[in-house]
């Protein structure tokens, strides 16, 4: 596979497998009809940064918190791939060798860090939004959610997904109401109270059967 199959490039390779891989299980899940939830269709996005200083810019600098992590993640997926393929390829052509693996590693990511900011400033421009149906977090107390990324323990949130009464999606970052409780990717929980960005959560099943 030449400059793919090398050892030193193997990280690089597989960054932008991944990110194949989860486009061609979008154009498949379109084919049939239905959709796997990695390009949501929804693409507002709520999820809140509460962090102050240099570590709270940053974030804010990658945009996280104005999109769906899992759409960043994918775009930095995508630009680490590039990177680094491409730094190896100009250094193999001009060179005749390539940069062993672990230090290739880090202007890769150095690379990939801008790249991904500008990526994702132009997915903001593009990604449905519609200012008329904005809604206060506060009307997502009630809803039912699903976990989308990570996994909820008490000081320790996840990232959710919440559908609005228009039907649109956000993404929320939850941890459990029970100190006892954690929600892996996938669970389906209900939003009971905010404490400043974070929201408390308890099982769906839970809450249904209490009703």
């Amino acid at each position: 596979m030449g400059i793919l199959g090398a050892p030193a490039n193997l990280p690089f390779t597989i960054a932008l497998a991944v990110v194949g891989l989860l486009s061609a299980l979008e154009v498949l899940s379109l084919m049939l009809g239905g959709a796997v939830g990695v390009f949501d269709g929804d693409m507002d996005a709520d999820v809140d940064i509460d962090a102050d200083g240099a570590w709270g810019e940053f974030l804010s600098w990658l945009h996280v918190g104005q999109m769906p992590t899992m759409i960043l993640l994918i775009t930095f997926l995508l630009c680490f791939g590039i990177a680094g393929l491409g730094l190896q390829t100009a250094l193999k052509s001009t060179s005749g060798a390539m940069l062993p693996l672990p230090i290739s590693l880090l202007p890769a990511f150095l690379i990939a860090l801008p790249g991904t900011r500008l990526v994702g400033g132009l997915l903001k421009k593009v990604l449905p939004r519609d200012e008329s149906e904005s809604v206060s977090r506060e009307s997502f107390l009630g809803c039912s959610g699903e976990i989308t990324v990570g996994t909820a323990r008490r000081g320790h949130p996840a990232e959710a997904r919440v559908r609005d009464a228009f039907g649109k999606s956000h993404y929320v970052m939850v941890e459990p109401d029970s100190e006892e409780q954690t929600f892996a990717a996938g669970s389906k929980v209900v939003l009971l109270k905010r404490h400043d960005a974070i929201y408390r959560v308890m099982d769906e099943v839970h809450v249904s059967l209490e009703d």
